[in-house]
């Protein structure tokens, strides 16, 4: 017998000795290619940039992953203490493997005939996310076993927990606690309460199933799994326990930063990207392990902007409302589209109620369908203000369009009418939908969509879900043929609503009586037109409104300190990204015009001209300067000739005549040199045309060229960015203000003043409306393709530039003195009383005299017309104007006696 138990012991002996060789043969083959567990220790996962406007306030967000890094220092610890009790509770006693754990899970698996059950802890889950991939093998399991095992050897328990809160995915779109919390709660994470905390501790085993906002019941059972284990585990008091499980839970995201400033956020994109190249990083040393996009999108940076919310939006406001008003100048465009007739009458009518149907005749037109139908809706509309809406459900309401809004109602899908949908009416029903529409809408001066089901020589009817609306004569007065040849005050008004529109039209309305800032309005509160009050409009009421429609021009604006450089606000168009990313203040390249002018005039001052020399305004005809020799005609604007003018009149009536003579007397290549010096770069072609604004420049490029002359003679170079720090404030790169001697203080002082007589008494007139000093050329180019202006003030610079992306005519009249002046003067009364009311500093050397404007000489006793110029000291006029020559009658008859001999 003993014999017997001697021989078993050792085959058990030699069977245990072949199990633990195999082991280790197992152990050493799958751990052959173990990536280094000590990567953990310096691994950095993908965090939200987040960009901040100069205020201090969040422009926006990039990211890849939406996680915000914190310490485990700032988390409370009932929250990792929820994670703990419901992930691994026993997580601070093992050394990264829990062999209870595994045997559940094999038990359970083998059973099943399936891996299904996890016997992961909190380590091994880190191990898997960052170091594995995340199938489901014994293999793995092993690797992750002993990867965890290695990496307890190297972290301490804390930096473990720290990187898995921080790197887990909870649903929705949220990496990590911070910012799940923001994302579930709208709150940071130290301000999380207990029975909230336990809800984001019950999301790792099915984030995305059981989330609160795809499955609120699901989430409150595994909130209520979370705190029972966190009882049984006596991290907490029966007391705490009952009081979170009986808390209600709401739920709420943190609001996403404003739309205000989606052009900035996105240069600002594309210039960081850009920026941190592979290159870049490396030749400047910068501390970062990624480059380009990825580190914009990944890197967790904080960018620190020059953007002002105050400048941004009174700029957006400003251009868009620049563009809306030329747009009704241009005339009507049309309709946004045109729903057949009898589709329609037969979708009004199937609104009415079964029995409503039956008792009555069918509708004669659309009017009557349409009000049958809006009687037989007012009775319903309690049952549908009242019904609830849940995510999913097709009776959901759907926002009306705001221009420029992403989530505009021609993006909006149909949405279920009072009867079901049939295929042929799905295009009715997205515009007639009975919750496609709400009187509040139209607050803050919203626009809807509306679609005519009536028109007469008065008004026009509409329909606007279950509300109704009329547009008068008077709210589409504006709505001229478009004809680009002639102004709209060559162009009769329109008379009668018939000439506009017709039945089946949908069209863009807004509010008679509306205010507020989401869109100018063409009827705006004031006088004896009452407030518009959503809260008073009813079914059976109708609507007072006006017409309006989008604008198919374009523009700008770009607006610069003096100072520093600092863009302070950025528009690249009316409709912002994502929807539009071309930026036409930064990448758009057109002609400025007139707006060119000053670079001529200011190379002109150095070069023995002075603000009294006299051009003659008169007809030219020659080469271009071209290499074929062509031959040119310019014209002025007007068609007028002046004849000799003061060179101080030549710029601020903005003669063309004057300055090409003024061009061909100073050369092309001091026109060149100047310009390039101001800061507009390139191959400028020497031709004559480069004088009045022919070579194509983005409009912030001219913002940096005036910079010189408002800032005493130096380049400010435009900033965006002033500094990017990393995730904890350390410091990345910082942007320092760039600023370059160009001219003289004394060349510029004399061009801010001439540019400010410019501004105020020629084409720039309209900024008289401001009460501060301002000075600014603006620019056309032929046939009103491009309109411009470029205004300054001692501590502004800005730039606005409209036309068509096409480079078509704008139309008649519409220079840069009615499209682009406008909008200067809307932005800058928005922020005028921000900066100090002053006037340019007089530099040395400057001598200010009256002279005659007849002929440039110091004004006399019979001078009829004089003006104050400024000088550079030893080079202003000597000669005082003298009597002008009269003849008497006995010159008259000798002269008449002369002539008969």
């Amino acid at each position: 017998m003993k014999r017997i138990l001697l021989r078993c012991f050792v085959v058990l002996l030699i069977l245990g000795a072949l199990g633990a060789c195999a082991g280790a043969g197992l152990i050493f083959w799958v751990s052959r290619d173990l990536p280094s567990y000590t990567r953990i220790s310096d691994y950095r996962p993908p965090q939200v940039t987040t960009v901040y406007a100069r205020d201090g306030s969040i422009m926006g967000y990039f990211y890849d992953e939406k996680r915000f890094m914190v310490s485990l220092a700032q988390m409370p610890p009932h929250l990792s203490q929820a994670f703990l009790a419901a992930e691994d509770s026993s997580f601070y006693e093992h050394d990264g493997i829990s062999f209870k754990a595994i045997l559940r899970a094999f038990v359970i698996n083998t059973i099943s005939g399936s891996a299904n059950q996890g016997g992961s802890t909190i380590t091994q889950q880190v191990v898997k996310r960052i170091l594995l991939t995340p199938e489901r093998s014994y293999i793995r399991k092993i690797r992750e076993a002993i990867l965890s095992y290695r990496l307890e050897t190297y972290l301490s328990k804390d930096d473990i927990l720290n990187i898995y809160l921080n790197q887990i995915y909870l649903g929705s779109g949220a990496y990590g606690v911070e910012s799940a919390a923001r994302t579930y709660f709208n709150k940071h994470v130290e301000d999380l309460a207990l029975h909230e905390a336990a809800v984001l501790a019950g999301l790792p085993q099915s984030p995305s199933k059981v989330n609160p906002y795809a499955d609120p019941a699901g989430s409150k059972n595994r909130q209520r799994y979370v705190l029972r284990r966190m009882l049984d585990e006596g991290m907490i008091s029966q007391a705490e326990h009952d009081q979170a499980v009986a808390e209600p839970l709401v739920y709420s995201s943190m609001p996403e930063p404003s739309k205000v400033g989606a052009w900035y956020l996105e240069e600002v994109r594309r210039d960081l990207i850009k920026f941190l190249s592979e290159q870049n990083v490396r030749d400047l040393n910068l501390p970062l392990e990624r480059y380009g996009r990825d580190a914009l999108y990944n890197a967790g940076l904080n960018v620190h902007t020059s953007m002002e919310p105050v400048h941004q939006e009174a700029a957006e406001q400003a251009l868009r409302q620049g563009l809306l008003d030329l747009s009704k100048r241009q005339g009507w465009q049309g309709a946004l589209t045109s729903l057949p007739i009898g589709k329609l009458e037969t979708y009004l009518a199937r609104q009415l109620p079964p029995e409503a149907v039956a008792a009555a005749e069918p509708p004669a037109s659309v009017a009557e369908a349409a009000e049958l139908a809006v009687k037989a809706v007012t009775a319903a509309l309690p049952r549908f203000m009242a019904a609830p809406v849940v995510p999913g459900d097709p009776t959901a309401p759907v926002a009306s369009a705001t221009p420029g809004d992403s989530t505009a109602a021609d993006a909006a899908a149909p949405i279920a009418p009072l009867v079901e949908n049939t295929p042929d009416l799905a295009e009715i029903e997205r515009y007639l939908g009975p919750q496609a529409f709400k009187p509040a809408d139209l607050d803050n001066a919203g626009w809807a969509q509306a679609v005519v089901v009536k028109v007469d020589k008065k008004e026009a009817q509409l329909r606007l879900g279950l509300y109704s609306g009329v547009i008068s004569t008077k709210r589409m007065e504006w709505c001229r043929l478009p004809n680009m040849e002639r102004a709209p005050e060559e162009s009769g008004q329109i008379r009668t609503p018939d000439k506009v529109l017709k039945v089946g039209d949908v069209v863009w309305v807004s509010a008679v009586g509306g205010s507020g800032k989401a869109n100018p309005l063409g009827a705006p509160a004031g006088g004896n037109i009452p407030p518009y009050d959503s809260s008073a409009v009813k079914p059976d009421s109708p609507i007072a409104l006006s017409l309006e429609q989008m604008p198919a021009v374009d523009g700008a604006l770009v607006s610069m300190e003096i100072e520093h450089g600092d863009v302070v606000a950025l528009v690249g168009g009316y409709t912002s990204p994502p929807e539009n990313h071309f930026n036409r203040a930064t990448q758009g390249r057109r002609q400025p015009g007139s707006s060119f002018k000053p670079i001529v005039y200011s190379a002109a001052l150095d070069l023995d001209f002075t603000a009294a020399s006299m051009i003659n305004d008169a007809p030219i005809v020659g080469s271009t300067g071209r290499e074929d020799d062509s031959i040119w005609r310019p014209s002025n604007f007007d068609g007028i000739f002046y004849g000799p003018i003061l060179l101080r009149t030549a710029l601020v009536r903005s003669r063309n005549l004057c300055t090409i003579r003024l061009a061909q007397q100073i050369g092309l290549t001091s026109i060149i040199e100047r310009a390039n010096l101001l800061g507009i770069d390139g191959a400028i072609p020497h031709d004559l045309s480069i004088s009045l604004g022919s070579y194509a420049v983005p409009p912030i490029t001219m913002a940096e060229a005036y910079s010189s002359f408002a800032s005493g003679g130096q380049r400010v170079r435009p900033r965006l960015v002033e500094k990017v720090t990393d995730n904890w404030g350390r410091p990345v790169v910082s942007f320092v203000p760039e600023k370059t001697p160009t001219i003289s203080p004394q060349n510029a002082y004399l061009m801010s003043s001439l540019l400010k007589d410019a501004a105020r008494y020629a084409t720039g007139n309209r900024t008289r409306e401001l009460t501060r000093v301002v000075g600014g050329k603006t620019g056309t180019t032929n046939e009103e393709r491009d309109a411009w202006f470029t205004g300054f003030s001692p501590f502004l610079v800005s730039t606005i530039y409209v036309g068509f992306d096409e480079s078509r005519p704008l139309g008649k009249f519409e220079t840069g003195s009615r499209a682009a002046v406008p909008v200067f003067v809307r932005y800058r009364k928005e922020i005028e009383q921000l900066y100090p009311d002053e006037d340019f500093p007089k530099p040395e050397g400057i001598t200010t005299l009256s002279v005659d404007e007849s002929n440039g000489f110091l004004s006399g006793a019979y001078t009829e017309k004089s003006v104050i110029l400024p000088f550079l000291t030893g080079t202003e006029p000597t000669v005082v104007s003298g009597a002008p020559i009269r003849r008497g009658d006995d010159d008259l008859g000798s002269a008449i006696d002369l002539f008969k001999q």
